[in-house]
């Protein structure tokens, strides 16, 4: 089995057009709506060599609906963290005359818009000598 962890996580949304003009108006049908980011396509084309796969990552927001909704379409196993912030998309937009493509990423939530604010840690660790004086948490206390 493998597991991937996409950090980043997107819902590729793709348009179509007969070519793009920069500031002009363009009529597009129904856009495609896709899970992506860099673990998400590495597990789809594990699945597809009929490896068992699984992917973690983060999912927020309406998109992160829709992210997950695609995986689940795809019947691919999924183990995501839901977080405040809004799951990014990446826009494509491809020139059907052409074949060219016109990507526009929107930036991830940042890690400090993931979790609620007023989570505090339930079991930090008390200071000692491996930490030179600080408090110090686990990483999967500070999870929720």
């Amino acid at each position: 089995m493998f597991l991937t962890v996409t950090l980043n996580a997107a819902l590729d949304v793709t348009y179509e057009v007969g070519r793009l003009a920069p500031g002009a108006m363009h009529r597009v049908g129904a856009p495609s709506e896709r899970a992506g980011g860099k673990g998400i396509n590495v597990a789809r084309v594990l699945r597809a060599l009929g490896e068992t796969v699984c992917v973690t990552g983060f999912a927020g927001g309406l998109a992160g609906r829709a992210f997950r909704a695609d995986l689940s379409s795809a019947a691919i196993p999924a183990e995501l963290v839901t977080v405040v912030g809004e799951t990014r998309r990446t826009v494509t937009v491809v020139e059907t005359v052409t074949g060219e493509a016109t990507l526009l990423n929107e930036p991830g939530p940042q890690p400090t818009n993931l979790w609620p604010t007023n989570r505090q840690p339930t079991n930090p660790r008390p200071a000692g000598p491996s930490t030179r004086g600080r408090s110090a948490t686990p990483l999967s206390q500070r999870t929720p």
